[in-house]
């Protein structure tokens, strides 16, 4: 114990010392922050304090929250790195200590954990990522103490975790399921457990509910999240294209002008539109590329914003619409759509678009100078420069991501599927095996919800590798104990 306190020490004090001499290393030849497309959005809800914007709120509510001591964007991406080098820090910790990790997989860990750079440059963005990362971290880290070591307050913290997250990015979206899940394993009262699958349905639900209102009061119509009705048509789209001209079926009369809008568009002349052909939209093309169909109707219907690219009232106004006619063609033709937008999309899942990572120029000024004023009114004349030898550094540097991620969730698996052939699952006490459960869970459902309601970015798979990397390691670890125990000299001679 004693031992094993020193270790856990000495990670400590030389995690505190290498992630500081990282953060100013990559502050002398990156010293200004990313702001790229999605930035100016996150600024405007800031400054109009928006309680309802393109996307969820909460990441510009923290833009705020800083804003009361700085309106620095160095301040704001130093912050959001040193928050994730904690959360990372104490996932590493808790998850070493909760796992009895060996010395060697412990360090293989620490080193993967602490000097990935994709980490850095994640923090070096006015993007929601870095926080999101970091607080699915702690949400996880919550989970397994659920599940090994209950306490009443933990109810709380799980419920207020899932709130924040839920308010950040839709993509929390499956996590009250998984919370669900863990408070079902636990050894606690059965009215603790009920109270702690309660607690985040009021939060939540209390959230979705003032959101629909304000949006209902604001736009006129009563939507949580006007952007997924958008989705939704988007990728239905995807697959529409490919059906056939002598089986498209009449569509209802509701739907009518903008299907006409839209086979016009099939049948013209325009750039090939599939998920596999990467375009600047990164698998959005429907619902920020002209000529989109979509983008073309909404202008018919509530007119051209020459300001806003993204204009949340017009948004909102046709969500339900498109909400409607998406799920319309997604039932009239299922197989169609499972093979021209889920195959591509599970594909573009194990290797996902680097996009703002590897873009030429990832702090692109947007050009509506609505939005260029509001970033200026935050941040002041930022410079987002970046010199040429070091963009293309990066550029190159994350050109290998995206198959680096797809070898990840492979090894993941692979290694997964080993430990479970090995019956390591049975030499594993009750809690633990209840935790694996749930790390399988929560992995399933993240490539499910990714595949159908996501878009396929590098950036969105941030949590899930970085639990796929964890316990990878840990896996890998008993595999290679078990094939130096079979490597006995008994067993050597037998083979000779």
């Amino acid at each position: 114990m004693i031992n094993n306190r020193k270790t856990s020490l000495s990670y400590l004090i030389v995690w505190i010392g290498l992630s500081c001499l990282l953060w100013v290393l990559f502050k002398i030849f990156y010293p200004n922050p990313y702001i790229v497309f999605d930035s100016h959005y996150y600024i405007y809800a800031a400054l109009v304090n928006a309680n309802v914007s393109v996307w969820p709120v909460g990441y510009s509510k923290f833009l705020r929250l800083i804003g009361l001591f700085s309106h620095s964007a160095n301040v704001l991406v130093t912050i959001q790195y040193f928050f994730l080098q904690g959360c990372l820090l104490f996932f590493f910790l808790t998850w070493r200590h909760l796992f009895k990790l060996k010395k060697g997989p412990g360090l293989a860990l620490f080193i993967l954990l602490l000097i990935n750079p994709i980490y850095i440059y994640t923090c070096n963005f006015v993007l929601s990522d870095a926080l999101f990362l970091g607080l699915s971290l702690l949400w996880l880290i919550n989970l397994l103490w659920i599940v090994f070591r209950p306490k009443p307050w933990m109810i709380f913290t799980q419920a207020l975790l899932l709130l924040f997250l839920f308010a950040i990015r839709s993509q929390a979206l499956f996590y009250p399921g998984i919370a669900c899940l863990a408070f079902l394993l636990s050894r606690q009262k059965l009215g603790l457990k009920m109270a702690g699958i309660a607690m985040p349905i009021v939060f939540i639900g209390g959230f979705i509910l003032y959101t629909a209102h304000v949006t209902k009061v604001d736009y006129g119509v009563q939507e949580f999240s006007p952007f997924q009705g958008w989705k939704v048509a988007s990728n239905a789209l995807y697959a529409y294209e490919h059906v056939p001209s002598g089986k498209v079926q009449p569509v209802p009369a509701r739907f009518k002008p903008l299907d006409s809008l839209v086979q016009r568009f099939f049948h013209s002349h325009h750039q090939p539109v599939d998920l596999l052909n990467q375009d600047p939209s990164t698998g959005t093309y429907y619902i920020f590329m002209y000529p989109s169909p979509l983008l073309q109707y909404r202008d018919q219907r509530c007119g051209y914003d020459r300001h806003f690219l993204i204009n949340i009232n017009t948004m909102a106004r046709m969500a339900p619409l498109y909400d409607a006619y998406g799920s319309y063609l997604v039932k009239q033709y299922p197989w169609t759509y499972f093979r021209h937008f889920i195959l591509p999309a599970a594909f573009t899942y194990l290797v996902p678009y680097a996009e703002v990572y590897n873009q030429e120029d990832p702090v692109f000024v947007h050009q509506w100078d609505t939005l260029v004023q509001m970033k200026k009114k935050w941040f002041g004349n930022v410079s987002t420069s970046e010199k040429k030898p070091y963009a293309n550094f990066r550029i190159g540097l994350f050109d290998y991501y995206p198959v680096g991620n797809a070898i990840t969730h492979l090894i993941f698996l692979m290694a997964f599927l080993g430990f479970l052939g090995l019956n390591g699952h049975k030499k594993m006490d009750p809690f633990r095996q209840k935790a694996l459960g749930l790390i399988a869970t929560l992995w399933l459902a993240n490539a499910v919800f990714m595949v159908i309601a996501s878009a396929s970015l590098l950036r969105y798979q941030l949590f899930i590798t970085t639990v796929e990397l964890t316990f990878a390691v840990f896996f890998v670890g008993f595999i290679w104990d078990r094939a130096r125990d079979n490597e006995s000299p008994d067993t050597i001679h037998h083979v000779v």
